[in-house]
């Protein structure tokens, strides 16, 4: 099981890049793939710089685990700016940017098995962020897509770090997060074989239903934090149906606001760290900028409970956590 999210994630990377290889994309790809790629060679130099100045700096005050999380982060969310700069089908976008993320986080815990580490990495995401937050015409993309890939770490990341002060004397309910993660990318996966939007949603959730019952058992959850679970996919269906109503739009922020306070009612701030993960498994499949609104909206509150609990004890995390925050408040 410990390498189950990395052969999900692999898998996922190689099915986007199946799907940009598709003739009606593959054309699009060759035209802007030079101007791009020369456009953020110069954009990131800058970037690049500054990412191996701080990480010398983690290294000497936190140590080497902590400069190379920082260091990996920083890439990562490069990459993901530059594929959803070149990849011109959002399907292909938001698997490669899942399958990505889950890479980058189970990956690197199996490397380093260091909590600060990991809160470096999320870091780094964040530093790219910022810097793609200021951006202009061609830039766009790659600011919203930068932003969806550290939302997804950050997503990712905090039921991890909180299951170290919640669960000390269960150290396997970490993994839990990759397992319910991998578990939404493979419904996302599948709901691509069928035609429309709105079929594979239903497909996807359908899946993801039975997966995340599954998984809560075999971590032996209760009915509690399953219901966590399928809020979040709740909020995500919510987000479907409310992206192009004008109308609707104070809804979203009322059923994201009901399903806060269930999830936090059922299983307190780890379920609402598990509602905010299963409303982000679907991202393969639901619109995209609606949805990256949303998530942002759910990890900044994530970020904010997480102060509250013992963790913010630890200065080094503390600081790290208000880093990952600073892109959300730009």
């Amino acid at each position: 099981m410990l390498y189950l999210p990395v052969i999900v994630s692999l898998f996922a990377l190689v099915f986007a890049f199946f799907l940009i290889g598709r003739p009606e994309i593959k054309k699009n790809f060759s035209i802007i793939r030079e101007r791009v790629v020369s456009y953020l060679k110069k954009q990131y130099k800058p970037i690049g710089l500054i990412l191996v100045i701080l990480f010398f700096i983690l290294w000497l005050t936190l140590g080497f685990k902590a400069g190379l999380g920082l260091l990996v982060g920083g890439v990562a969310s490069g990459l993901a700016a530059f594929m959803g700069m070149i990849i011109s089908r959002d399907t292909a976008i938001r698997l490669s940017i899942a399958g990505l993320g889950l890479l980058t986080v189970s990956g690197f815990r199996i490397l380093t098995q260091d909590l600060t580490a990991l809160m470096a990495l999320g870091v780094g995401a964040s530093i790219i962020t910022i810097f793609a937050k200021f951006s202009k015409r061609i830039q766009t993309k790659a600011a919203l897509t930068a932003n969806l890939f550290q939302t997804y770490l950050v997503i990712l990341l905090a039921p991890m770090i909180l299951s170290t002060v919640i669960f000390p004397q269960n150290p396997r309910i970490i993994l839990f997060p990759l397992i319910l993660a991998s578990v939404g990318i493979l419904a996302s996966i599948m709901a691509t074989f069928f035609n429309g939007v709105y079929k594979g949603l239903v497909i996807s959730t359908l899946l993801a239903v039975i997966g995340f019952w599954l998984v809560v058992q075999n971590f032996n959850f209760g009915v509690r934090v399953y219901l966590a679970a399928l809020i979040g996919l709740a909020i995500a269906w919510a987000m479907f149906i409310t992206a192009k109503g004008r109308k609707l739009r104070a809804l979203p922020i009322i059923l994201i606001s009901i399903g806060v306070l269930a999830s936090f009612a059922l299983a307190g701030i780890y379920g609402l760290t598990i509602t905010a993960l299963a409303m982000l498994s679907l991202i393969g499949i639901i619109t995209f900028k609606n949805y990256v609104l949303a998530s942002a909206g759910l990890a900044v509150l994530v970020l904010f409970l997480i102060f509250t609990q013992d963790i913010a004890s630890s200065s080094k995390l503390l600081i790290g956590a208000m880093i990952i925050g600073i892109p959300y408040k730009l």
